[in-house]
């Protein structure tokens, strides 16, 4: 909370609406500009984007070694960064 009052959008009557366990105090705002809607909304993806992936890992899960000895020993090539 800011020294000039709630964030915005966090009264109560806003508080009422979602529910018990979402805090809009604890959201992060951004502000977007209203001029230019194509760039308000490629904006306002990348920042849900940005929200949605922090802490996730983005590398793919490890190959199986069993899975890659079945794939050579029927012959299919498998690329080094796999193994």
């Amino acid at each position: 909370m800011s020294a000039a009052g709630p964030p915005l959008g966090a009264t109560p009557a806003a508080e009422a609406v979602v529910g018990p366990d979402v805090r809009l105090a604890d959201a992060p705002w951004h502000v977007l500009p209203a001029d230019d809607k194509k760039y308000a909304r490629v904006r306002a993806l990348q920042l849900i984007f940005q929200g949605l992936s922090n802490g996730l890992e983005m590398r793919p899960p490890a190959v199986d070694p069993e899975l890659i000895r079945a794939g050579t020993r029927i012959g299919l090539k498998v690329p080094k960064d796999a193994q």
